[in-house]
C-alpha cells in the first residue's frame, strides 16, 4: 500500500476530515481501541481519498481509529486524513474538501478481530 507521503508525491495533498456517522447498531459491550474499515471516495469524480487504498481494491485497511465505543453510543466521531489532488480547489467547498462518499463502513474491535457492526 502506498503512504500519504508517497501519494502526496504523486500530486497529493492530505487534509485532516472529522467525520460524525451514526451506528447501525449498539456494539455488545464497551469497546476501546475501535478501528474504522471501509471505503472513502471523491463525490465528484468517484476516486479514493484514502492513502492505503488508491486503487479502491480492498477495504481491509484500516484509515481511522476511535478511542471508545460504549453500549450507550448511536454516534462515533473519527478524523481521517484524505488524499486529494494537490490541484483541486477546496475553498470553495463549505466542509472544506467537498461531497465525500462513504460506503461499507464497519468498525471492528481487537484484540480478536470481532467485527461488531455497520456505521453509516
Amino acid at each position: 500500500s502506498l503512504s500519504l507521503e508517497k501519494r502526496q508525491m504523486k500530486g497529493m495533498k492530505g487534509l485532516c476530515v472529522t467525520v460524525k456517522a451514526d451506528l447501525a447498531e449498539s456494539p455488545p459491550k464497551d469497546l476501546e481501541k475501535v478501528g474504522v474499515y471501509g471505503f472513502v471516495t471523491d463525490g465528484v469524480t468517484g476516486d479514493s481519498v484514502l492513502a492505503n487504498n488508491p486503487d479502491l481494491s480492498t477495504d481491509a485497511g484500516q484509515f481511522a481509529m476511535i478511542e471508545s465505543v460504549t453500549t450507550n453510543d448511536r454516534k462515533v466521531e473519527f478524523e481521517l486524513i484524505a488524499a486529494i489532488p494537490r490541484e483541486k480547489d477546496v475553498t470553495q467547498f463549505e466542509n472544506g474538501i467537498g461531497p465525500l462518499n462513504f460506503d461499507g463502513l464497519r468498525i471492528i474491535s481487537y484484540p480478536g478481530g470481532q467485527q461488531y457492526g455497520a456505521i453509516s
